[in-house]
This record gives structure tokens, C-alpha cells and sequence, in this order.
């Protein structure tokens, strides 16, 4: 069965040996970027196992916390990034751009999911 119609829609089909129709992207890198390692683990855990299910690598761009651990367990590689999330400092924030952008060059992701305000606008840069 082949999907078709929308350009956005993946082409897929049901046989074959893998279920996953995204299997051939194994080496694809996904990076979730967020405030806290607790934020993702309690709201986008879904999402994480949901990429793994479907074959791509999970990286979180995060300050590590306590959290840290569990996000680990899921099977996601923790990249430790300079977050102040209620800074209002321009040099501090120049630091997480830079961060990010030296991030991003290094792991070359196919995607970059920010969920909270500072990723968002420092990570789309």
C-alpha cells in the first residue's frame, strides 16, 4: 500500500521486513532542545520514544539536572548547554546561540524540536 497525494506525506509501504516506514533512516539525528531535562521527561516522552520507534537518534540539548539519569534511560545522548532560563543577560545569551550553533554544526540533525522560549528563539538562530 502506498500512500500519496499531499507532497507532505511520506511514501510508505505495509510488507516488508520492517514496520518502521522511516526505517532507512538509522543514522538520522533529532535534537530536542528544552530548558530542563525534567521538561522533557514529563512532556515529551511520547515524542522521544516515538522517534526512536520510527529510527532516529534522540539528542537533548539541555543543562543537566537531576532529571539527567532518566533521560539517559530513554536512550537519549544529553548534550550539556548553557541555559539561564530567567537571565536577562545579552552575553549570556550570545554564549547559548554560540552553544547551539557549534552544537548543531557537530551533530549535523536532521531536525531541531524546541519546545520552551529560550531554544526556541536561540536554536531557530
Amino acid at each position: 500500500m502506498t500512500v500519496t497525494g499531499s507532497p507532505y506525506v511520506m511514501q510508505s509501504r505495509i510488507e516488508g521486513p520492517s514496520p518502521r516506514p522511516y526505517a532507512g533512516r538509522m543514522d538520522s539525528n533529532i535534537v530536542l532542545a528544552a530548558n530542563s531535562c525534567w521538561n522533557l521527561i514529563n512532556f515529551r516522552a511520547p515524542i522521544i520514544a516515538r522517534l526512536q520507534a520510527h529510527g532516529y537518534k534522540v539528542s537533548a540539548a539541555v543543562p543537566r539536572d537531576d532529571a539527567a539519569p532518566l533521560l539517559e534511560a530513554l536512550g537519549v545522548t544529553v548534550h550539556d548547554v548553557p541555559i539561564d532560563p530567567r537571565g536577562l543577560s545579552p552575553i549570556r545569551d550570545a554564549r547559548l546561540a554560540a552553544s547551539y550553533w557549534r552544537l548543531f554544526r557537530r551533530l549535523r540533525p536532521a531536525a531541531v524540536l524546541a519546545f520552551t522560549p529560550k531554544p526556541n528563539i536561540y536554536a531557530g538562530l
